[in-house]
């Protein structure tokens, strides 16, 4: 995603440079990610499975002073996330319902303090929290012939962490996802998601940073390629409807996610 447009709130405003003097020097205008994550998941015994969970992050952003313009960029390995996932009910029959829970730990593998020019960069730019998160989700699903109704619910919550030599904690994290997908055939699927992302204000240094968290709402198209039975392609359009942002912060209009999941 690229994240170009200022919001307060809900509504859009203008970008303004700072003025001469004014704190802080730097105002951030765009900011970009791309995202890459390697999920492993595997078996443990009847309905227990885990996930290993690997992002990797490409991050840029750019910033305004009073003359002069400046862009930052940062990238490496994220957070790693374990995550165990029981099945309370999965069904064998023709059109199952199937019911999961979760629980696992976001880990402090991704870097926290990076700097540049002897600056510790934004904490956007920082591919890790350096904290202990704990996450919970529950997941449910139901088949009726070519139609598939989904949810997802997922909790994380943030600790303490840092921000190069600063105590800092992200948002706690609420995401829910309501999907229904129509297979045309074998090998086509569609689907729209409902997807929600509610997050809290970030703190530093014990305080609460006004301009963070908020309450995004995504309508998301999307399509499945199935090539065969252990692999297929997913690839969809996030698009904000709705945005109830803490302050003033950049959004964006959508993003692209793409999926490749085989098994072995």
């Amino acid at each position: 995603f690229k994240q170009d447009q200022l919001y307060d709130g809900s509504d859009e405003v203008d970008f303004t440079r700072p003025r001469k003097g004014q704190k802080p020097g730097k105002k951030c205008c765009e900011r970009s990610m791309g995202k890459y994550q390697l999920t492993l998941r595997t078996g443990i015994f009847e309905n227990f499975d885990a996930r290993l969970i690997i992002p990797y992050f490409d991050k840029e952003m750019k910033r305004k002073s009073f003359k002069d313009d400046f862009s930052d960029s940062n990238s490496g390995i994220g957070d790693i996330k374990l995550i165990s996932r029981y099945r309370i009910l999965s069904q064998k029959e023709e059109d199952p319902f199937n019911l999961a829970f979760g629980a696992g730990l976001k880990m402090p593998t991704g870097k926290s303090g990076e700097k540049e020019n002897g600056m510790t960069l934004p904490g956007f730019l920082q591919t890790g929290s350096g904290s202990w998160d704990p996450i919970i989700e529950i997941g449910a699903h139901k088949v009726m012939g070519r139609h598939w109704l989904s949810s997802h619910l997922m909790y994380l919550m943030t600790t303490e962490g840092e921000l190069g030599d600063r105590d800092f904690e992200r948002p706690d994290v609420f995401k829910y996802n309501f999907a229904y997908a129509y297979a045309l055939n074998n090998l086509f699927d569609l689907e729209l998601e409902l997807n929600g992302v509610v997050k809290g204000k970030a703190e530093l240094d014990g305080e609460k940073l006004d301009n963070t968290g908020g309450h995004t709402v995504y309508i998301t198209p999307g399509v499945h390629i199935k090539f065969y039975k252990g692999m297929h392609f997913d690839v969809c359009v996030p698009i904000p409807v709705y945005r109830d942002l803490n302050g003033t912060q950049l959004s964006e209009d959508y993003r692209i996610v793409a999926k490749l999941a085989m098994t072995f």
